[in-house]
Protein backbone atom coordinates (compact mmCIF):
# COMPACT_ATOMS: atom_id res chain seq x y z
CA UNK A 1 0.00 0.00 0.00
CA UNK A 2 1.58 3.76 -0.49
CA UNK A 3 0.29 6.87 1.08
CA UNK A 4 -2.95 6.94 -1.16
CA UNK A 5 -4.22 3.45 0.64
CA UNK A 6 -8.26 3.88 1.74
CA UNK A 7 -7.48 1.71 4.54
CA UNK A 8 -8.19 3.91 8.18
CA UNK A 9 -7.60 3.52 11.56
CA UNK A 10 -10.07 0.68 13.12
CA UNK A 11 -12.67 2.26 15.52
CA UNK A 12 -12.95 1.12 18.76
CA UNK A 13 -16.00 -0.95 20.19
CA UNK A 14 -18.56 0.34 21.95
CA UNK A 15 -18.64 -2.50 24.40
CA UNK A 16 -17.11 -5.72 24.85
CA UNK A 17 -16.15 -7.24 21.74
CA UNK A 18 -13.80 -7.11 18.06
CA UNK A 19 -12.93 -3.61 16.64
CA UNK A 20 -14.33 -3.60 13.62
CA UNK A 21 -12.29 -2.35 9.99
CA UNK A 22 -15.28 -1.57 8.23
CA UNK A 23 -15.64 -1.98 4.44
CA UNK A 24 -14.02 0.47 2.17
CA UNK A 25 -11.84 1.04 -0.97
CA UNK A 26 -13.00 -2.17 -2.43
CA UNK A 27 -13.01 -4.38 0.76
CA UNK A 28 -15.63 -7.12 -0.10
CA UNK A 29 -15.62 -8.14 4.01
CA UNK A 30 -15.32 -6.37 7.41
CA UNK A 31 -12.18 -7.15 9.23
CA UNK A 32 -13.07 -8.24 12.95
CA UNK A 33 -10.03 -7.33 15.11
CA UNK A 34 -9.63 -9.62 18.64
CA UNK A 35 -7.63 -6.87 19.98
CA UNK A 36 -6.81 -3.93 22.93
CA UNK A 37 -5.33 -0.46 21.61
CA UNK A 38 -1.84 -1.77 23.49
CA UNK A 39 -1.37 -4.86 21.14
CA UNK A 40 -2.76 -2.69 18.14
CA UNK A 41 -0.86 -3.99 14.87
CA UNK A 42 0.66 -1.20 13.06
CA UNK A 43 0.00 0.61 10.09
CA UNK A 44 1.87 -2.46 7.31
CA UNK A 45 -0.76 -5.09 9.11
CA UNK A 46 -3.98 -2.61 9.03
CA UNK A 47 -3.24 -2.12 5.17
CA UNK A 48 -2.48 -5.81 4.17
CA UNK A 49 -5.83 -6.84 5.79
CA UNK A 50 -7.53 -4.18 3.81
CA UNK A 51 -6.03 -5.73 0.55
CA UNK A 52 -6.85 -9.01 1.58
CA UNK A 53 -10.59 -7.69 2.28
CA UNK A 54 -10.88 -7.43 -1.25
CA UNK A 55 -10.52 -10.74 -2.49
CA UNK A 56 -13.34 -12.44 -4.37
CA UNK A 57 -14.57 -15.45 -2.78
CA UNK A 58 -14.54 -14.58 0.89
CA UNK A 59 -17.56 -15.47 2.43
CA UNK A 60 -17.44 -13.85 6.10
CA UNK A 61 -15.46 -11.40 8.01
CA UNK A 62 -11.91 -11.80 8.20
CA UNK A 63 -10.16 -12.22 11.73
CA UNK A 64 -7.45 -10.64 12.99
CA UNK A 65 -6.08 -12.23 16.38
CA UNK A 66 -4.03 -10.37 19.72
CA UNK A 67 -1.49 -11.69 17.97
CA UNK A 68 -1.66 -10.54 14.65
CA UNK A 69 1.22 -8.75 12.89
CA UNK A 70 3.24 -7.81 9.93
CA UNK A 71 5.89 -10.25 8.44
CA UNK A 72 7.70 -8.61 5.71
CA UNK A 73 8.17 -11.85 3.48
CA UNK A 74 4.01 -12.53 3.38
CA UNK A 75 1.70 -10.55 2.18
CA UNK A 76 -0.91 -11.37 4.78
CA UNK A 77 -0.14 -10.75 8.44
CA UNK A 78 0.04 -13.37 10.62
CA UNK A 79 -2.31 -14.15 13.27
CA UNK A 80 -5.33 -14.11 10.97
CA UNK A 81 -8.50 -16.64 10.21
CA UNK A 82 -10.82 -16.26 6.87
CA UNK A 83 -13.07 -18.19 5.70
CA UNK A 84 -14.32 -18.77 1.59
CA UNK A 85 -17.48 -20.64 0.04
CA UNK A 86 -15.81 -21.93 -3.10
CA UNK A 87 -12.49 -20.14 -3.31
CA UNK A 88 -8.90 -21.11 -2.06
CA UNK A 89 -6.07 -18.32 -1.29
CA UNK A 90 -3.10 -19.90 -0.88
CA UNK A 91 -1.39 -16.35 -0.05
CA UNK A 92 -3.56 -15.78 2.61
CA UNK A 93 -1.43 -18.33 4.47
CA UNK A 94 2.25 -19.00 5.67
CA UNK A 95 4.11 -21.58 3.40
CA UNK A 96 4.51 -23.53 6.46
CA UNK A 97 1.76 -25.76 5.83
CA UNK A 98 1.28 -27.50 9.52
CA UNK A 99 3.22 -25.45 10.98
CA UNK A 100 2.30 -26.13 14.25
CA UNK A 101 3.00 -27.35 17.86
CA UNK A 102 2.49 -30.20 20.22
CA UNK A 103 2.75 -30.04 24.23
CA UNK A 104 3.59 -32.95 26.51
CA UNK A 105 2.33 -34.16 29.95
CA UNK A 106 5.05 -35.02 32.53
CA UNK A 107 5.53 -36.76 36.17
CA UNK A 108 8.66 -34.81 36.41
CA UNK A 109 9.21 -31.98 39.25
CA UNK A 110 10.64 -29.25 37.94
CA UNK A 111 12.86 -29.63 40.72
CA UNK A 112 14.94 -32.56 39.02
CA UNK A 113 15.68 -30.09 36.14
CA UNK A 114 19.32 -28.53 37.38
CA UNK A 115 21.59 -27.12 35.35
CA UNK A 116 23.41 -30.36 35.20
CA UNK A 117 20.50 -32.09 33.86
CA UNK A 118 19.19 -30.01 31.80
CA UNK A 119 22.84 -29.84 30.00
CA UNK A 120 23.21 -33.80 29.62
CA UNK A 121 19.33 -33.89 28.59
CA UNK A 122 19.62 -31.15 25.64
CA UNK A 123 22.88 -32.57 24.71
CA UNK A 124 21.40 -36.03 24.28
CA UNK A 125 18.38 -34.12 21.99
CA UNK A 126 20.76 -32.39 20.20
CA UNK A 127 21.98 -35.77 19.38
CA UNK A 128 18.84 -37.12 18.23
CA UNK A 129 16.91 -33.97 16.66
CA UNK A 130 18.40 -32.43 13.90
CA UNK A 131 17.83 -28.61 13.12
CA UNK A 132 18.26 -29.37 9.20
CA UNK A 133 16.88 -32.49 7.21
CA UNK A 134 19.02 -35.45 7.59
CA UNK A 135 21.87 -35.58 4.72
CA UNK A 136 20.47 -38.95 3.89
CA UNK A 137 17.09 -40.82 3.15
CA UNK A 138 16.03 -42.54 6.35
CA UNK A 139 12.36 -43.46 4.98
CA UNK A 140 11.73 -45.60 2.64
CA UNK A 141 9.67 -44.44 -0.74
CA UNK A 142 6.85 -46.93 0.84
CA UNK A 143 6.65 -45.13 4.46
CA UNK A 144 6.75 -41.87 2.95
CA UNK A 145 3.55 -42.35 0.64
CA UNK A 146 1.98 -44.45 3.99
CA UNK A 147 2.93 -40.98 5.87
CA UNK A 148 1.84 -38.69 3.33
CA UNK A 149 -1.87 -40.54 3.02
CA UNK A 150 -2.53 -42.29 6.40
CA UNK A 151 -0.49 -39.35 8.89
CA UNK A 152 -1.09 -40.63 12.15
CA UNK A 153 -2.14 -43.56 11.44
CA UNK A 154 1.27 -44.86 9.89
CA UNK A 155 3.30 -42.95 12.48
CA UNK A 156 1.09 -44.98 15.67
CA UNK A 157 2.17 -48.47 13.46
CA UNK A 158 6.02 -47.44 13.35
CA UNK A 159 6.46 -45.96 16.66
CA UNK A 160 4.50 -48.55 18.16
CA UNK A 161 2.08 -46.34 20.14
CA UNK A 162 -1.57 -46.98 21.60
CA UNK A 163 -4.05 -45.71 19.07
CA UNK A 164 -5.51 -43.47 22.08
CA UNK A 165 -2.31 -41.50 21.22
CA UNK A 166 -4.36 -39.85 18.04
CA UNK A 167 -7.32 -38.78 20.25
CA UNK A 168 -4.83 -35.97 21.35
CA UNK A 169 -4.20 -34.72 17.86
CA UNK A 170 -6.13 -32.32 15.72
CA UNK A 171 -8.39 -34.06 13.42
CA UNK A 172 -6.63 -37.78 14.73
CA UNK A 173 -3.51 -36.82 12.92
CA UNK A 174 -5.19 -37.82 9.31
CA UNK A 175 -6.56 -35.00 7.20
CA UNK A 176 -7.66 -37.76 4.66
CA UNK A 177 -9.43 -40.11 7.70
CA UNK A 178 -13.18 -40.12 6.59
CA UNK A 179 -13.08 -38.27 3.24
CA UNK A 180 -13.15 -40.73 -0.11
CA UNK A 181 -10.20 -40.37 -1.82
CA UNK A 182 -7.64 -42.03 -3.98
CA UNK A 183 -4.39 -42.29 -2.14
CA UNK A 184 -2.45 -42.75 -6.10
CA UNK A 185 -4.28 -39.95 -6.89
CA UNK A 186 -2.85 -37.88 -3.41
CA UNK A 187 0.18 -38.92 -4.22
CA UNK A 188 -0.01 -37.82 -7.94
CA UNK A 189 -0.85 -34.27 -6.04
CA UNK A 190 2.17 -34.09 -4.07
CA UNK A 191 5.44 -32.65 -6.31
CA UNK A 192 8.43 -34.62 -6.89
CA UNK A 193 10.36 -32.39 -4.54
CA UNK A 194 8.26 -32.67 -1.48
CA UNK A 195 8.20 -36.73 -2.57
CA UNK A 196 11.90 -36.42 -2.24
CA UNK A 197 12.14 -33.47 0.94
CA UNK A 198 10.21 -36.45 2.85
CA UNK A 199 11.91 -39.07 2.90
CA UNK A 200 15.23 -36.92 5.24
CA UNK A 201 12.58 -34.40 6.90
CA UNK A 202 10.98 -36.69 9.58
CA UNK A 203 12.19 -36.18 13.13
CA UNK A 204 13.96 -32.46 12.43
CA UNK A 205 13.22 -29.41 14.32
CA UNK A 206 13.71 -26.67 11.70
CA UNK A 207 15.25 -23.18 12.03
CA UNK A 208 13.91 -19.45 12.51
CA UNK A 209 11.04 -19.75 15.81
CA UNK A 210 10.76 -23.40 16.08
CA UNK A 211 11.53 -24.62 19.33
CA UNK A 212 11.52 -27.56 21.62
CA UNK A 213 10.94 -26.31 25.31
CA UNK A 214 10.72 -27.30 28.57
CA UNK A 215 8.64 -25.25 31.16
CA UNK A 216 7.63 -25.40 34.75
CA UNK A 217 3.85 -25.13 35.32
CA UNK A 218 4.16 -22.06 37.84
CA UNK A 219 0.18 -21.33 38.36
CA UNK A 220 -2.79 -22.73 37.90
CA UNK A 221 -5.57 -20.33 36.56
CA UNK A 222 -8.69 -22.85 35.87
CA UNK A 223 -8.19 -25.53 38.84
CA UNK A 224 -10.93 -27.72 37.75
CA UNK A 225 -9.43 -27.62 33.83
CA UNK A 226 -6.48 -28.00 34.86
CA UNK A 227 -7.27 -31.23 36.92
CA UNK A 228 -8.97 -32.88 33.68
CA UNK A 229 -6.02 -31.83 31.76
CA UNK A 230 -3.32 -33.59 33.94
CA UNK A 231 -2.09 -30.46 34.52
CA UNK A 232 -0.54 -29.95 37.87
CA UNK A 233 1.87 -26.58 40.02
CA UNK A 234 5.43 -27.54 39.96
CA UNK A 235 5.48 -30.64 36.85
CA UNK A 236 7.40 -30.45 33.89
CA UNK A 237 5.61 -29.73 30.85
CA UNK A 238 7.31 -29.60 27.04
CA UNK A 239 6.02 -27.49 24.11
CA UNK A 240 7.41 -27.82 20.35
CA UNK A 241 7.08 -25.98 17.55
CA UNK A 242 8.07 -27.10 14.20
CA UNK A 243 6.42 -27.72 11.02
CA UNK A 244 6.77 -30.40 8.07
CA UNK A 245 10.26 -30.22 7.90
CA UNK A 246 9.73 -28.23 4.20
CA UNK A 247 7.56 -30.91 2.84
CA UNK A 248 4.31 -28.03 3.02
CA UNK A 249 6.84 -24.84 1.62
CA UNK A 250 7.68 -27.05 -1.22
CA UNK A 251 3.88 -27.92 -1.75
CA UNK A 252 3.08 -24.05 -1.51
CA UNK A 253 5.77 -23.18 -3.73
CA UNK A 254 4.54 -25.20 -6.32
CA UNK A 255 1.31 -24.88 -6.63
CA UNK A 256 0.93 -20.94 -6.10
CA UNK A 257 3.48 -20.60 -8.70
CA UNK A 258 1.69 -22.69 -11.46
CA UNK A 259 -1.77 -21.68 -10.33
CA UNK A 260 -0.87 -17.99 -10.17
CA UNK A 261 0.82 -18.44 -13.97
CA UNK A 262 -2.55 -19.99 -15.03
CA UNK A 263 -4.40 -16.69 -13.51
CA UNK A 264 -2.76 -14.39 -16.06
CA UNK A 265 -4.64 -13.29 -19.34
CA UNK A 266 -4.38 -15.54 -21.70
CA UNK A 267 -2.03 -13.33 -24.44
CA UNK A 268 0.35 -13.91 -21.61
CA UNK A 269 -0.11 -17.91 -21.02
CA UNK A 270 3.38 -19.62 -21.87
CA UNK A 271 5.02 -22.20 -19.89
CA UNK A 272 5.95 -20.92 -16.55
CA UNK A 273 9.37 -22.63 -16.13
CA UNK A 274 10.70 -20.37 -18.58
CA UNK A 275 9.34 -16.96 -16.73
CA UNK A 276 12.90 -16.50 -16.03
CA UNK A 277 14.62 -16.95 -19.25
CA UNK A 278 11.85 -14.77 -20.84
CA UNK A 279 12.06 -12.12 -18.44
CA UNK A 280 16.34 -12.33 -18.35
CA UNK A 281 16.33 -12.53 -22.47
CA UNK A 282 13.47 -10.15 -23.26
CA UNK A 283 11.76 -12.85 -25.65
CA UNK A 284 8.55 -10.69 -24.61
CA UNK A 285 7.32 -7.57 -25.87
CA UNK A 286 8.13 -4.85 -23.36
CA UNK A 287 4.16 -4.70 -22.61
CA UNK A 288 3.89 -7.83 -21.85
CA UNK A 289 7.25 -8.08 -19.63
CA UNK A 290 5.71 -5.09 -17.54
CA UNK A 291 2.42 -6.63 -16.96
CA UNK A 292 3.59 -9.75 -15.87
CA UNK A 293 5.94 -8.07 -13.39
CA UNK A 294 3.36 -5.91 -12.48
CA UNK A 295 0.35 -8.39 -11.81
CA UNK A 296 2.93 -11.58 -10.44
CA UNK A 297 5.67 -9.65 -8.02
CA UNK A 298 4.84 -5.82 -7.89
CA UNK A 299 1.31 -5.90 -6.55
CA UNK A 300 1.36 -9.45 -4.84
CA UNK A 301 -2.00 -10.01 -5.75
CA UNK A 302 -4.35 -12.37 -3.45
CA UNK A 303 -5.06 -14.86 -6.29
CA UNK A 304 -7.51 -17.51 -6.20
CA UNK A 305 -8.06 -21.00 -6.73
CA UNK A 306 -11.45 -22.37 -7.48
CA UNK A 307 -11.81 -25.33 -4.48
CA UNK A 308 -14.26 -27.32 -7.23
CA UNK A 309 -11.66 -27.21 -10.20
CA UNK A 310 -9.33 -29.31 -11.13
CA UNK A 311 -6.30 -27.71 -9.70
CA UNK A 312 -8.21 -26.68 -7.15
CA UNK A 313 -8.40 -30.10 -5.61
CA UNK A 314 -5.09 -31.03 -6.28
CA UNK A 315 -3.56 -28.53 -4.65
CA UNK A 316 -6.34 -29.38 -1.41
CA UNK A 317 -4.61 -32.95 -1.56
CA UNK A 318 -1.45 -31.60 -1.19
CA UNK A 319 -1.99 -29.63 1.34
CA UNK A 320 -3.33 -32.11 3.21
CA UNK A 321 -0.78 -34.75 2.20
CA UNK A 322 1.87 -32.24 3.65
CA UNK A 323 -0.59 -31.58 6.39
CA UNK A 324 -0.50 -35.36 7.99
CA UNK A 325 3.75 -35.34 7.21
CA UNK A 326 3.46 -32.29 9.70
CA UNK A 327 1.91 -34.00 12.31
CA UNK A 328 4.10 -37.30 11.87
CA UNK A 329 6.89 -35.10 12.02
CA UNK A 330 6.11 -34.04 15.19
CA UNK A 331 5.28 -37.27 16.51
CA UNK A 332 8.82 -38.75 15.72
CA UNK A 333 10.56 -36.09 17.57
CA UNK A 334 7.85 -36.68 20.42
CA UNK A 335 9.89 -40.19 20.52
CA UNK A 336 13.19 -38.80 20.77
CA UNK A 337 12.02 -36.43 23.31
CA UNK A 338 10.88 -39.40 25.29
CA UNK A 339 13.44 -41.48 24.76
CA UNK A 340 15.80 -38.60 25.77
CA UNK A 341 14.02 -37.53 28.95
CA UNK A 342 13.28 -41.06 30.30
CA UNK A 343 17.20 -42.35 29.80
CA UNK A 344 18.76 -38.95 31.34
CA UNK A 345 16.57 -39.02 34.32
CA UNK A 346 16.84 -42.86 34.42
CA UNK A 347 13.07 -43.25 34.75
CA UNK A 348 12.37 -45.38 31.94
CA UNK A 349 8.88 -45.63 32.81
CA UNK A 350 8.05 -42.10 33.34
CA UNK A 351 4.98 -41.19 32.08
CA UNK A 352 4.86 -38.26 29.25
CA UNK A 353 1.45 -38.21 27.51
CA UNK A 354 0.11 -36.20 25.10
CA UNK A 355 -1.50 -33.13 26.05
CA UNK A 356 -2.45 -31.96 21.83
CA UNK A 357 -0.98 -31.08 18.80
CA UNK A 358 -2.69 -28.49 16.55
CA UNK A 359 -1.57 -27.16 13.46
CA UNK A 360 -1.39 -23.08 13.49
CA UNK A 361 -0.89 -23.01 9.90
CA UNK A 362 -3.60 -24.54 7.85
CA UNK A 363 -6.43 -24.47 4.61
CA UNK A 364 -9.07 -27.06 5.36
CA UNK A 365 -13.00 -27.48 5.28
CA UNK A 366 -15.01 -26.78 8.14
CA UNK A 367 -18.50 -25.96 9.16
CA UNK A 368 -19.33 -22.56 10.59
CA UNK A 369 -22.21 -20.55 10.81
CA UNK A 370 -24.37 -23.06 8.98
CA UNK A 371 -21.95 -23.67 6.18
CA UNK A 372 -19.59 -25.65 4.79
CA UNK A 373 -16.39 -23.15 4.23
CA UNK A 374 -13.02 -23.25 3.64
CA UNK A 375 -10.61 -21.84 6.65
CA UNK A 376 -7.52 -20.30 6.16
CA UNK A 377 -5.49 -20.54 9.43
CA UNK A 378 -2.26 -18.14 9.07
CA UNK A 379 -1.03 -17.92 12.69
CA UNK A 380 -4.20 -19.25 14.14
CA UNK A 381 -4.70 -22.53 16.55
CA UNK A 382 -7.98 -24.03 16.36
CA UNK A 383 -9.16 -23.92 20.08
CA UNK A 384 -12.55 -26.08 19.63
CA UNK A 385 -15.33 -25.61 22.51
CA UNK A 386 -16.81 -28.62 24.71
CA UNK A 387 -19.57 -28.66 22.34
CA UNK A 388 -17.45 -29.57 19.45
CA UNK A 389 -15.71 -32.19 21.22
CA UNK A 390 -18.94 -34.15 22.23
CA UNK A 391 -17.36 -37.76 21.66
CA UNK A 392 -13.80 -36.81 23.64
CA UNK A 393 -13.82 -38.04 27.01
CA UNK A 394 -11.71 -34.93 28.28
CA UNK A 395 -11.96 -32.48 26.10
CA UNK A 396 -15.87 -32.49 25.87
CA UNK A 397 -15.57 -30.60 29.36
CA UNK A 398 -13.03 -28.62 29.02
CA UNK A 399 -12.86 -27.43 25.38
CA UNK A 400 -9.69 -28.38 22.87
CA UNK A 401 -6.32 -27.29 24.40
CA UNK A 402 -4.14 -24.99 22.80
CA UNK A 403 -0.37 -23.64 23.49
CA UNK A 404 -0.32 -19.75 23.63
CA UNK A 405 3.42 -19.53 23.93
CA UNK A 406 5.76 -16.10 24.69
CA UNK A 407 9.05 -15.54 23.51
CA UNK A 408 11.60 -17.83 24.55
CA UNK A 409 12.37 -15.64 27.78
CA UNK A 410 9.23 -14.99 29.07
CA UNK A 411 6.24 -17.44 30.44
CA UNK A 412 3.88 -18.83 27.77
CA UNK A 413 0.34 -20.33 28.83
CA UNK A 414 -1.70 -23.32 28.23
CA UNK A 415 -5.74 -22.12 27.62
CA UNK A 416 -8.75 -24.44 26.35
CA UNK A 417 -11.25 -23.39 23.71
CA UNK A 418 -14.75 -21.73 24.95
CA UNK A 419 -18.36 -21.56 23.84
CA UNK A 420 -18.07 -18.06 22.52
CA UNK A 421 -15.28 -18.28 20.06
CA UNK A 422 -17.70 -19.10 16.90
CA UNK A 423 -17.14 -15.42 15.64
CA UNK A 424 -13.27 -16.84 15.39
CA UNK A 425 -14.24 -19.81 13.54
CA UNK A 426 -13.30 -21.52 16.71
CA UNK A 427 -9.79 -20.13 16.43
CA UNK A 428 -7.38 -18.91 19.00
CA UNK A 429 -3.90 -16.85 19.01
CA UNK A 430 -0.74 -19.21 18.20
CA UNK A 431 1.36 -16.98 20.29
CA UNK A 432 2.05 -13.40 21.64
CA UNK A 433 3.07 -11.94 18.11
CA UNK A 434 5.92 -9.48 17.41
CA UNK A 435 6.11 -6.16 17.82
CA UNK A 436 9.33 -6.08 15.25
CA UNK A 437 9.71 -7.99 12.56
CA UNK A 438 12.81 -10.14 12.13
CA UNK A 439 15.02 -7.76 10.00
CA UNK A 440 13.99 -4.67 12.98
CA UNK A 441 15.09 -7.15 15.43
CA UNK A 442 18.24 -7.84 14.38
CA UNK A 443 18.61 -4.12 13.82
CA UNK A 444 17.82 -3.41 17.49
CA UNK A 445 19.23 -6.36 19.10
CA UNK A 446 22.55 -8.14 18.96
CA UNK A 447 23.26 -12.35 20.09
CA UNK A 448 25.23 -11.72 22.59
CA UNK A 449 22.79 -9.87 24.14
CA UNK A 450 20.11 -12.40 24.06
CA UNK A 451 22.35 -14.93 25.49
CA UNK A 452 23.18 -12.49 28.45
CA UNK A 453 19.53 -11.46 29.01
CA UNK A 454 18.63 -15.63 28.20
CA UNK A 455 21.14 -16.26 31.14
CA UNK A 456 19.97 -13.00 33.20
CA UNK A 457 16.53 -15.01 33.62
CA UNK A 458 18.00 -18.50 34.29
CA UNK A 459 17.05 -20.60 31.21
CA UNK A 460 19.11 -22.38 29.71
CA UNK A 461 19.92 -21.36 25.96
CA UNK A 462 20.52 -23.93 23.67
CA UNK A 463 21.32 -23.13 19.78
CA UNK A 464 21.88 -25.61 16.80
CA UNK A 465 23.55 -22.43 14.82
CA UNK A 466 21.75 -21.78 11.80
CA UNK A 467 20.79 -19.03 12.71
CA UNK A 468 20.74 -15.45 13.72
CA UNK A 469 19.15 -15.06 17.38
CA UNK A 470 18.44 -11.86 17.89
CA UNK A 471 15.88 -11.93 15.18
CA UNK A 472 14.13 -14.08 18.04
CA UNK A 473 14.74 -11.79 20.86
CA UNK A 474 12.05 -11.42 23.66
CA UNK A 475 12.10 -8.03 23.45
CA UNK A 476 10.60 -8.04 19.85
CA UNK A 477 7.49 -9.75 20.83
CA UNK A 478 4.15 -8.44 22.23
CA UNK A 479 3.85 -8.39 26.02
CA UNK A 480 2.10 -12.06 26.71
CA UNK A 481 0.25 -10.80 29.35
CA UNK A 482 -1.59 -8.16 27.27
CA UNK A 483 -2.70 -10.91 24.65
CA UNK A 484 -3.91 -13.31 27.39
CA UNK A 485 -6.11 -10.63 28.91
CA UNK A 486 -7.56 -9.71 25.51
CA UNK A 487 -7.87 -13.79 24.76
CA UNK A 488 -9.87 -14.22 28.04
CA UNK A 489 -11.88 -10.95 27.61
CA UNK A 490 -13.05 -11.28 24.11
CA UNK A 491 -13.89 -14.80 24.70
CA UNK A 492 -11.52 -16.66 22.67
CA UNK A 493 -10.18 -18.87 24.62
CA UNK A 494 -9.79 -19.40 28.44
CA UNK A 495 -6.09 -19.99 29.60
CA UNK A 496 -5.87 -22.81 31.95
CA UNK A 497 -2.23 -22.56 33.68
CA UNK A 498 1.12 -20.48 33.54
CA UNK A 499 4.52 -21.92 32.41
CA UNK A 500 7.51 -20.56 32.81
CA UNK A 501 10.73 -21.96 30.40
CA UNK A 502 13.39 -23.81 31.74
CA UNK A 503 15.40 -24.40 29.01
CA UNK A 504 14.80 -24.09 25.48
CA UNK A 505 16.52 -25.48 22.20
CA UNK A 506 16.55 -23.11 18.95
CA UNK A 507 17.94 -23.64 15.26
Amino acid sequence: MNEHSTAHAPAAPASPGPTILPPSGGMRVPVHMFVSPEIMPGREALDELEVLARTAGLAHPIVAMPDVHYKGRNPAPTGIVLATREQLVPYAVDKGINCGMRMVRTDLPASACTDTMLDALYAELQRQIPIQPHHEAVLRKKDVRRALTEGGRWACERYELPPSELDYIERRGGMFDGLDVDPEEVLRAVPEAALRKARRAIGTLGAGNHFLEAQEIVEVLDEPKARLLGLEKGKVLFMMHTGSGAVGSLVMRYYSTHARAESLPDRLQFDFEKLRFHLRTSRLAAADLRAIWNYMFTHRKFFTIPADSHQGRRFVQAVYAASNFGFVNRMAITEALRNAVRTTFGEPELAMPLLFDCSHVTIQQEEHHGERVWVHRHGANVALPPSRCADHPVFSQTGQPIPVPGSMGSDSYVGVGVEGNAATYCSANHGAGRVLDKPQAMAQFTERGVEEEMMARHIRLYRGGTMNIAEQAPGSFKDIRRVIEVMRALEIAQPVVRVRPLATMKG
